[in-house]
Parts: structure tokens; sequence; C-alpha cells
């Protein structure tokens, strides 16, 4: 699973690195204010930049961000004093500022996937209280929606999209946690679940064929590692695994199969397609501990930050395209099994007529020979007939 690691500085108090939409590039950020651009299949620095001060990086403060590679623009949401958000844009080609908007009165709730981009390069920032949507016209970043928070939901605790289906998962903090499916289209909630297993929906990810993940727990009760799908999709799953491993820091998928879970100095990879709740691999970091995480597609790579200048790479397993889903093996298996009875039968069928058409061919070639040894018997006979007679031949 590890497979190594690269220090962006000397010294540094913590980075953090920000989910993209690329498959082999990441930006991350360290507590003092500097960029980086990584190209992770060489595990090297290609671009560093500080942030000017015109942007307000407060070092000890959350901020998220979004790598867009396709159209070349970097994402950075930011905390004013706790008072007001500033998101800005930066060239990914060389990581130059372009321009920012700010928000008031509102906060950072969570690292990974606030601030995220759909299909149509809306940029879409999730506060503590509202949800924001966003367009840049290549000049200026606009607000052209946004959406208050249901009030149940005392704080935003975790989010996921799926780009497929323009949708927005969301997990709040409150009695119980909530899930909120909320429509991308127009920020609407489409639906709402309940889940009785702590106060959070922790670290959502995506998981395989259109399924979702999250962890939920408090201190006094176990955390449940939880999976399903939509009611909508044909062989609904769900799945509920207790875990003994505390609340996650942060966490990354390869949106198949795998997912990756910082637990402080803990580093666990879970099969989402596993029914058990033992961990596929695991890993210790002794002297430090991690603070976010991102995939990328190159090499099934996630990367781990940590509150120090390094970064960890940890490679996923690879899963064949070509595999069958666990529910089309079970319905094949019986099928080919019938076939192959099917065969079988058919094969013997074949034989035995072969067998007997064989074994009548030997018993016709038989009745010749004894046929043809009568007729010589008989012309004998006759023969000694003629020769001991009156040269009378008998028939």
């Amino acid at each position: 699973m590890f497979k190594g690691f690269i220090d962006l500085s000397e010294k540094s108090n913590g980075t953090i690195v920000y989910k993209t939409n690329s498959n082999d590039f990441l930006i991350a950020s360290s507590l003092e204010g500097e960029l980086y651009k990584i190209q992770v299949s060489t595990k090297s620095i290609i671009l560093k930049s500080t942030l000017k001060d015109g942007i307000n990086f407060s070092p000890y403060e959350k901020s998220s961000g979004f790598l867009d590679d396709k159209n070349n623009y970097f994402y950075l949401a930011s905390t004013s004093y706790n008072t007001s958000i500033q998101i800005s844009i930066f060239s990914s080609i060389d990581l130059n500022y372009k321009t920012s908007i700010f928000i008031y009165n509102e906060n950072i709730p969570f690292n990974d996937n606030c601030l995220f981009l759909d299909n149509e390069s809306n940029l879409y920032f999730i506060s503590t209280n509202s949800i924001y949507k966003l367009k840049y016209d290549g000049f200026n970043l606009k607000i052209i929606q946004n959406k208050i928070l249901p009030g149940e939901c005392i704080v935003p605790s975790s989010s996921v999209f799926n780009l497929d289906r323009n949708l927005l998962l969301l997990g709040c903090t409150s009695t119980y946690g909530i899930l909120y499916e909320i429509s991308m289209i127009d920020l609407t909630t489409t639906a709402t679940h309940i889940y009785y297993y702590g106060e959070g929906i922790d670290t959502l990810i995506l998981g395989p064929k259109n399924s979702f993940s999250f962890l939920e727990g408090t201190q006094n009760y176990p955390y449940h590692l939880v999976s399903f799908t939509f009611k909508d999709i044909e062989s609904s799953v769900y799945r509920n695994r207790e875990t003994y491993f505390g609340k996650p820091i942060s966490a990354s998928s390869d949106n198949d199969r795998f997912a990756l879970y910082i637990f402080s100095h803990d580093i666990l990879l879970f099969d989402l397609t596993d029914i058990t709740n033992n961990p596929f691999d695991i890993d210790y970091l002794e002297e430090v501990i991690g603070l976010s995480s991102v995939y990328n597609s190159k090499n099934n790579i996630i990367t781990i930050s940590t509150n120090s200048s390094r970064l960890y790479f940890y490679q996923t397993p690879s899963t064949p395209q070509d595999s069958l889903p666990v529910q089309s093996f079970f319905m094949i298996t019986p099928l080919l099994i019938v076939i192959l009875i099917l065969i079988i039968f058919s094969i013997k069928l074949i034989y035995s007529k072969c067998c007997k058409i064989k074994r009548n061919q030997k018993e016709t070639i038989i009745g010749n020979e004894i046929e043809q040894k009568e007729e010589e018997i008989i012309k004998e006979n006759n023969i000694i007939e003629f020769y001991n007679g009156d040269y009378k031949l008998i028939e």
C-alpha cells in the first residue's frame, strides 16, 4: 500500500491537499501560506508560489480547495478572521492569482469537499449555514444561487457529490446523524435520511456502483462504517459494519472499491465490498498525524498530508474492469452449472450412440464372417459327397 513520500520544504507546521478532477496532479498548501503543484506519478514539485497579502489565509483555520485540471484553474476557500470566507481563483499553469469573492458571516465547516466543481464548471461552496453555487466568467466570480441549510442541520459534517446523478450528499451534525440528498441543479433537498449511530455523518465518500459510504458514531458509541446504494438502483445494497477506530480525520476512495481512512496516526484501507469490518490493509504514522487526503486515478494513488511538510503516497489495489459484480456472479453461476450438465449429458448421449453404431457394425462383420465360414463348410461337404457319392452334387 505505501508507495513513498515527498517533503515540500525543510520545515512546516502542516500541509493540506485539495480535491481534484486531475488523474495525476494535485495542489497542496502549507500552513505558512505556500502553494505547491505536485505531479503524483513522479512524486515531484512542479510549481511553488507564495500567497499574496491580499489573500486571507489563516494558518490554523480550515481551508478547502479544488483543482480544475480540465480548465487550468485552482479554487481556494479560506477563512478571514472567523467572520468571512474568501474564495480565490488561481491559474493552475503558473499559480498566479486571478480574482476572488467574499462571503460574509460564514465559516468553513470541514476541509474535504466543501468546494467542488460540476461538469458545467459551476462551483459549489458549502458553508456552516448555506450552499452557494458560483460561476466564473473569465473575469469575475459571481454567486448565481444560494440556499440556506435545513433547520435540523446544526452544522455540516461532510459531503460528497455524484456528477452522474447531479446529486450532492450532505451529512449534518444533529440530535442524530442526518443525510440530505440535494439536487445540484436547483439546490433543493430531494430526500432526507436519519441514522441513529451517532450525532453526525463523517467522511462521506463515493463507493462502487453508485453507492456511498460514511462513518458515524460518538465517543460513547462504537463507530459504524455504513455503505448503501439508492433505492431506485437495481439490486440496492445496505451494509453496516461496526468499527473500533474512532472518528476519522479524512477519507478518500477510488470511486470503485477501496477507501482509505485517516485516524490520526492510523491509516486504514477498507474494501467497501467486503461484508466484514476488517481492514484490507493498515499503516501507522509514527511521528506525524494525517490531516487530509486526495485520490488520483493514474496509478490509483491516495496522497495524505500531515502536520509536517511531508506528504505520503498510498496505492490502492487495481480492480479488473471486466470483473463481474457479486450479484451477477451468483446469478450466472447456477446457469453455468446447468449448461455444463447439459454439455456432459450431450457428450454421453453422443458417445453411447457412437458405441452402439460401432457395436452393430462389429456384429454385422462377425455375422458375415460366420455366414462365409458356413458356406465354406457346405462347399467342403459338397466336395466330399461328390467324391464319395455317385457324382451327384448335393445341394
